[in-house]
């Protein structure tokens, strides 16, 4: 149990909140507890090499072949600024993904829901605690003071990872399942774990895990002002004003790629600017979020679907499947959402038939797949709930709208009254909780309601603990165990239902296990914890991705904004 006390103190990186309740309730799971020397764990995302080994070695012995010459200028429309330069200090995608961090390389990268090697050509299990990764030949730093081209080493990454991990920055905890990073050979790391983790490559494909020159780790200043020196696609020009400037990197190990010579990237906060920006084809590309598309296309459900954006919506973009341009390109972001969460640990919320009833008159059905607020990192990992016969396609919540009123004590509970907090972090969530408000108070219960600013709403709810219902933003979470462990274990940090229902923790120690194993258990968990009524998210946050004319050849998907991945900017081609 030594590894599962460990998760379990997980540190989760805290914003503005909003999350999980759990119930006492205690269901009898005949598994065997983890012991302190488990099978080994394979982890759920397996990195594919870029090459087979032999093959890599070979061809990265040799001098490369250019296949691509870059051209054109892509450009970019931002949020925001970052607020500094330091890509391990900093945890904002305006600085790892849409700014100088996309100059960085990391160990592995993202590729939808599949994870491959980015700087290295291999990595070796050798045990359920200890890994070996083989770094590429052909990596070099940018040809900048003091670097000057040099070739990556293994103790670029030990000193990365060491300087990441020791430190008191919200990336510190991607990496606390790390013990230990070494240098065993000048292209060869060892990592050790102070316990298993299934998600320990997801973690080190982060996008905050950059890799850095061991020569700029110890700068008393810091890199929050530069120099941004990496051994990535783009190299920055320290002497930008007012946007970030890149140029192709004519000595990346990745042939035939960034795909253009340039890339600008302009912050604007105005998101219609940034819109116009895309329609008048002064960038090629532009973000807008989950609230600014719904406006944009004329969208009034929760969820956004896909199908209903099409060339005939009377608006301006198609979506991008269509290959019609300008167009919309929508990625779910699950490390963000809205949860509307039950505390299991008071009365009347306390009992499970009681929490299925509330969540009975929700409407549950309408949506395709309902969330947990859990990070997806397999399609596997979905959840099917629409039933088209019944309220949803699972049974405990199907039998929770007959609710026996006849009885004394269902009754009592019914005529308690429900204290419903909602944080006012913008109107989209108080119009939800009004929503709510109104579905509860005709459906019979006593409802309290309360709209609390975000410093009332994280004390009372993540504090406190004095809640009976909540609705707010959930803690922004990328990696899974992180979840698991911090938000929904009896023992994680946050999980702010104090519940003591074993059946549920064992659940979740049992998916940190092999592959397969895991996706099934992963599908057990959801379907617990909805069945047991504690918490969904009926808005999971997605990201609109606008692409203009210029951008050729774009495929829907390309780019992926999860867990701040930058990779996909130089597979564009643009037209100038």
């Amino acid at each position: 149990m030594f590894y599962v006390k460990l998760l379990i103190k997980l540190s989760i990186i805290l914003t503005t909140i909003g999350l999980v309740a759990c119930n006492t309730e205690n269901d009898e799971l005949s598994v065997t507890t983890p012991t302190s020397t488990p099978l080994v764990t394979i982890p759920v995302i397996i990195p594919t090499p870029t090459l087979a080994l032999e093959k890599e070695l070979e061809r990265v012995q040799t001098k490369n072949v250019i296949a691509h010459i870059p051209q054109g200028t892509l450009s970019l429309a931002s949020p925001k600024n970052p607020e500094h330069f330091d890509v391990h200090e900093d945890s904002s995608d305006s600085l790892l993904s849409m700014g100088p961090g996309i100059s960085y390389s990391r160990l592995l990268r993202f590729n939808e829901f599949k994870i491959t090697c980015d700087i290295c050509i291999e990595w070796i299990q050798v045990s359920d605690i200890e890994y070996h990764i083989t770094l590429r030949q052909d990596v070099f730093w940018h040809d900048k003071i003091p670097t000057s081209g040099r070739k990556l080493i293994a103790k670029d990454v030990v000193e990365s990872l060491n300087r990441i991990k020791n430190n008191d920055w919200s990336s510190s905890s991607i990496l606390n399942s790390l013990d230990m990073v070494e240098e065993i050979e000048e292209s060869k790391v060892r990592i050790l774990l102070k316990y298993p983790d299934a998600d320990l490559l997801m973690r080190l494909a982060h996008g905050n895990i950059k890799i850095i020159p061991y020569e700029l780790q110890n700068l008393k200043e810091g890199l929050r002002f530069g120099p941004t020196i990496g051994t990535g696609p783009w190299v920055y020009n320290e002497n930008s004003v007012d946007r970030f400037e890149f140029t192709a990197n004519p000595n990346y190990f990745e042939e035939g790629f960034p795909k253009a010579q340039e890339f600008f990237i302009s912050p604007v906060s105005n998101e219609n600017t940034r819109i116009a920006l895309v329609l008048s084809e002064k960038v090629n590309v532009s973000i807008v979020d989950y609230w600014s598309m719904k406006r944009l296309l004329g969208i009034k459900d929760l969820e956004i679907n896909a199908s209903m954006i099409d060339d005939k919506t009377g608006n301006h973009f198609s979506h991008c499947s269509l290959n019609i341009l300008p167009c919309i390109d929508i990625n779910p972001n699950y490390s963000k959402g809205v949860l509307f969460a039950l505390n299991a640990s008071v009365y009347p919320i306390d009992d499970v038939h009681f929490r299925r009833y509330i969540f009975s008159h929700l409407d549950l059905n309408s949506y395709d797949s309902l969330s947990i607020g859990l990070p997806i990192a397999s399609s596997g990992w979905e959840l099917s709930t629409k039933s088209e016969t019944t309220y949803t396609n699972l049974p405990e919540l199907t039998q929770s709208l007959n609710y026996d009123q006849t009885n004394s004590a269902n009754l009592e509970r019914l005529d308690d009254t429900i204290d419903f907090y909602v944080g006012d972090y913008g109107d989209q969530y108080i119009n939800l909780g009004d929503k709510y408000l109104r579905i509860l108070t005709e459906a019979g219960f006593q409802v309290r309601y309360q709209v609390l600013n975000p410093k009332e709403y994280y004390q009372k709810v993540w504090i406190e603990k004095n809640y009976d219902i909540s609705l707010g933003p959930k803690i922004p979470i990328d990696i899974p165990n992180t979840f698991l462990y911090g938000m929904l274990h009896s023992n994680g940090e946050y999980s702010i239902s104090n519940h003591q229902i074993d059946y549920l923790d064992q659940l979740i120690e049992l998916q940190n296990t092999s592959n397969i194993e895991r996706e099934k258990h992963i599908i057990d968990i959801q379907k617990y914890v909805l069945e047991q009524a504690l918490l969904f998210e009926p808005i999971t946050d997605h990201v609109g991705i606008l692409i203009s004319n210029k951008t050729q050849n774009y495929n829907s998907g390309v780019i992926n904004i999860r867990n701040s991945e930058s990779w996909h900017w130089s597979e564009l081609v643009v037209s100038n």
